[in-house]
């Protein structure tokens, strides 16, 4: 192993404000730190310092910290400052993860152990780069699910121990991306990232191959940039169509453990009620240690039935998909206004517009409501012809 590179000056002078405190605003400390990295080593990445890459992980993820809650507070769509600082912040996290990633499979650290620390920090920053995204309903930049089956191919994850950290880390994220987080609120999203841990992911599965063709299975393709698929809506290509090593996912043991949980808080809600409290609407406490604070019960069993729905089988459409895009008319509704008005000599034109399959609904339906509504602008409009 060869002995770890001295810092240079322009990596020193990063280190001297990475362990300053930080900006007021999250925006202003991000802003600073891409100064400092840009200062540092121009356009070239973050180097291979390990010292430096530690420090800039633990920077990324305090500002993650802070941002969590600003994107939480917000209704969708953020404004175009604050989504644009999430934007940059997981570009920022995406390269720092590979960079560590890299350095750790260098062969290259020294000290003992020190390698399944960085890999901890790897894995911790693409798990950053996931929630936010979520939390944005924006897709994850390009690369971020590569990055993530590679470390987990680097690290044999499918043949660690089941309540192995690094394994756990992995899981998570397979578990939140077949749990269709595009249909959960902000607030959920968040809880669902703290309430993940060991007692949970330890019971999924997770074998070589695609041997698993029941409902519940997911197929990996560790060579793609893509999240986890379903057995069920399709099935594995064959070797020629596969970008690296195929890997079998089932989350359904992890839905039974839910089960327990779901009777945990029915109970308490159930003495809270006896006992004349509001059980459904105060919040679960963090001395509560089987679940972090942030949702009501009500809210908790809700939601922990929807996840148990979906990791005991995958859903699937009831009908067949329409194989074209289908005309829709929305301006209907203003031809009838203007009938009922009398008309006049105007003429009214219904421009046909195309929509395709709709979307889950949750906070990515909200992104586009918010946005006022992409489907309705690109859709059928009426226009007041003279």
């Amino acid at each position: 192993m060869e002995a770890p590179s001295t810092p240079s000056d322009a990596e020193q002078s990063l280190l001297r404000w990475l362990e300053s405190e930080p900006a007021d605003a999250v925006e202003d400390d991000l802003a600073a730190l891409r100064a400092h990295l840009l200062d540092a080593f121009g356009g070239a990445g973050p180097g291979t310092n390990e010292v430096v890459l530690r420090a800039l992980a633990e920077r990324i993820g305090d500002i993650g910290a802070r941002l969590r809650p600003l994107m939480i507070a917000r209704q969708l769509p953020v404004e175009v400052a604050l989504f644009e600082a999430n934007e940059q912040l997981c570009a920022l996290a995406l390269d720092v993860a590979a960079a560590i990633a890299g350095l750790a499979g260098s062969g290259s650290v020294a000290r003992s152990g020190a390698e399944a620390e960085l890999c901890e920090y790897a894995i911790g920053l693409v798990t950053e780069v996931f929630a936010l995204c979520e939390l944005a309903a924006a897709p994850p930049p390009a690369g971020t699910w590569r990055l993530a089956h590679d470390f987990a191919a680097r690290r044999r994850i499918a043949t660690a121990a089941p309540d192995d950290p690094l394994r756990c880390a992995y899981v998570r994220l397979l578990a939140v991306a077949v749990a269709q987080p595009e249909g959960l609120t902000g607030r959920e999203i968040a809880w669902l990232y703290d309430f993940l841990d060991a007692r949970v992911l330890s019971a999924a599965v997770l074998v070589h191959g695609v041997g698993d063709t029941s409902a519940s299975a997911w197929w990996i393709d560790l060579g793609a940039d893509l999240a986890p698929q379903a057995v069920s809506r399709r099935p594995a290509p064959s070797g020629s169509m596969l970008g690296g090593e195929v890997w079998s996912f089932n989350p359904r043991p992890m839905a039974q453990k839910l089960g327990e949980c779901i009777e945990w808080v029915t109970a308490r809600m159930t003495a809270a009620e006896l006992a004349g409290m509001q059980g459904e609407v105060e919040p679960l406490t963090a001395e509560e240690d089987l679940f972090p604070p942030g949702l009501s019960p009500l809210e908790t069993v809700a939601l922990l039935r929807r996840l148990r729905s979906y990791w005991m089988a995958a859903p699937v459409r009831g009908q067949p998909r329409r194989q074209h895009q289908y005309v829709v008319q929305v301006g209907i509704g203003l031809q009838a206004v203007w009938d009922l008005g009398g008309g006049g000599t105007a003429e009214v034109e219904l421009a046909p517009g195309v929509d395709g399959p709709q979307r889950e609904p949750g906070r990515a339906r909200d992104h586009e409501r918010g946005r006022g509504s992409r489907r309705d602008r690109g859709g059928g409009r009426a226009r007041l012809a003279p």
